[in-house]
C-alpha cells in the first residue's frame, strides 16, 4: 500500500530471472521476478479502478566494483 492509501496492489510471481558474474574484484548480480499484479488504485478525486492481471516485474541489482 502506497503512503496516500491510494495504490493497494499485490505482486504473485510465477518465474525468475537471474544472472551472476563475477570477474576478479568486480561482481554483478541480477535477479528479477516475473508475474502479475492485482488489487485496485484510486485517483485524487476518489475514482477506484480495479488492477487484475496486470503483467509486471520486481528487480534487484548489486553490482561491486
Amino acid at each position: 500500500m502506497s503512503a496516500d492509501g491510494r495504490l493497494e496492489l499485490t505482486f504473485t510471481p510465477v518465474g525468475r530471472n537471474d544472472v551472476k558474474v563475477q570477474l576478479g574484484v568486480a561482481a554483478l548480480d541480477y535477479y528479477q521476478l516475473f508475474g502479475s499484479y492485482q488489487d485496485s488504485l484510486r485517483s485524487l478525486d476518489g475514482t477506484g479502478y480495479p488492477v487484475k492481471d496486470a503483467h509486471g516485474v520486481c528487480e534487484s541489482f548489486r553490482a561491486r566494483l
